[in-house]
């Protein structure tokens, strides 16, 4: 199947899995940011001559080997710091635009790649065009070196802005696909949650996207970590000596800086590109995004065992986290829930307080603007020992349970209570993709959040809806708002 853009011919291929969908993998939407474009804003990509294959998968950015918890499905994409590239599933052409689902991969900000899922069902069942976006990870996508020379300025978020020039290809190029540019609506889990509401804080993304679906959102930090200052530091050099020097450095040097300073990059409020936190952007802003937001149950269950075997690891992750939370007054609030010790407990609340924290602070600065923004809880019950962790609602969001292939889950595939949850909970959101509205026969009805009963949908093996489930936790979730704050 070949398709003729304005940048030139793309000929790709049938989905594996679904009859009547289009794939495209591969499609470049910047130059190469590697050699003298390395930490520098992505390249608009002028075309290309010929056709351009896109039936196989793209690299992706480095990174870290993916966690063993989560290493029964293969990852595809050969690892490089050459990684700008994004994936469109798109329905057979019939003369009609279609909604445009935007997808952001979590992963941390610091693994990931728009490789990681197959959309292809959810385009079938939900009549749209879906499109993921790698951006760059870690060192190469959040080493902010704007101190080191003002050519590096917004180098502390060249992530957000791949997304950014990404979702500039959609608006100039998914019509050809038969995408509608007018109605997109941005979609991630995690560090991809959190880019949905980072976004809305930068000011280059404006009018580039319409709807927000944040999936255990994963918050920058506050305040810009002049990472660049550090290293040089570090190392005893300038800083026009350390910048020299790790432009020289090989991709996989730059990988493994975090090795030397002990810590990696890290997404944060820069002041170049994102210009606050995205509660205070949403807040301000008279006419937010219609947002859907939500958490799992169980979000610490997976990620506490990843850290946990290094008691060092551990305690440096968990008073990293305790920043982002708000610093002093978390840590007391830990130790007077805990005591001293118990530092596995501490660290699974934490990773509680964080996601669910993301949740009510950006839905209430929403509703406190006037905007449209429905809140839920996924807690669909599973025998697996990490209950309904962190983001054990993808499979469900995307439907993914009726596909013959390796999945990611930690629910029973084959139980029809599952599937029938997935396949609602997939036809409420692909509903707000099309229409801005959250609904389906299945569900009760579903209020909008406001600030005065704080109306939550509540997601079992049925559909309920909650008053205001966060009451006790909300003083906690407030802390990290009050340090920005003051």
């Amino acid at each position: 199947m070949l398709v003729q853009t304005g940048l030139g011919k793309i000929k790709g291929r049938a989905s594996l899995l679904w009859d009547g969908i289009q794939v495209f993998l591969g499609i470049p939407f910047a130059h190469p940011p590697v050699g003298s474009l390395r930490w520098k804003p992505p390249q608009r990509l002028p075309g290309w001559s010929g056709v351009l294959d896109a039936s196989r998968y793209p690299n992706r950015c480095l990174q870290p080997d993916f966690p063993a918890a989560l290493a029964d499905v293969p990852m595809q994409g050969v690892l490089s710091e050459d990684c700008l590239y994004l994936n469109v599933w798109a329905p057979e052409p019939d003369g009609r635009k279609r909604p445009v689902l935007f997808y952001i991969h979590g992963g941390g900000y610091a693994a990931g790649s728009a490789n990681d899922l197959d959309p292809s069902h959810f385009a079938l069942q939900q009549d749209v065009v879906v499109v993921a976006a790698n951006y760059r990870l870690g060192n190469f996508g959040f080493f902010d070196l704007s101190s080191c020379s003002p050519e590096y300025s917004g180098s502390g978020a060249l992530g957000f802005l791949d997304q950014i020039l990404a979702l500039r290809w959609v608006r100039d190029h998914i019509d050809d696909f038969g995408g509608n540019p007018d109605n997109v609506t941005l979609i991630g889990c995690s560090a991809g949650g959190g880019s949905v509401l980072t976004l809305q804080a930068a000011p280059a993304a404006n009018g580039l996207f319409h709807k927000g679906i944040a999936l255990s959102p994963g918050e920058i930090f506050s305040a810009r970590m002049d990472i660049g200052a550090a290293q040089a530091a570090y190392l005893g050099m300038h800083k026009a000596e350390f910048l020299d020097y790790a432009l020289k450095l090989s991709s996989e040097e730059v990988f493994g800086m975090p090795l030397q300073l002990g810590t990696g990059a890290l997404a944060c409020v820069d002041g170049e590109v994102i210009k606050s936190t995205a509660a205070k952007a949403i807040a301000e802003n008279p006419n937010p995004i219609p947002m859907v937001i939500g958490s799992c149950k169980d979000e610490g269950r997976l990620l506490t065992p990843m850290v946990a075997a290094d008691a060092g690891a551990l305690a440096s992750v968990l008073e990293g986290m305790c920043a982002k939370m708000g610093g002093a007054p978390y840590r007391s609030y830990l130790q007077q829930t805990f005591g001293d010790g118990f530092m596995e407990a501490k660290m699974t609340r934490l990773w509680d307080d964080y996601f669910r924290g993301g949740v009510v602070r950006n839905a209430e600065a929403c509703a406190l603007a006037g905007g449209q923004v429905w809140v839920f809880n996924f807690d669909v019950p599973t025998e697996h020992v990490l209950g309904t962790t962190h983001a054990s609602d993808l499979p469900f969001v995307f439907n993914l349970f009726p596909e013959d292939r390796p999945l990611i889950t930690f629910h029973d595939r084959d139980d029809p209570s599952v599937r029938e949850i997935a396949q609602s909970w997939s036809n409420t959101l692909g509903a707000f993709v099309r229409s801005g509205t959250p609904r389906d026969a299945t569900l009760p009805s579903w209020p909008r959040y406001d600030l005065e009963q704080r109306l939550c949908l509540q997601i079992e093996r049925d559909y309920s809806l909650v008053i205001d489930p966060d009451a006790e936790r909300r003083p906690v979730f407030e802390l990290a708002e009050r340090v920005v704050a003051n």
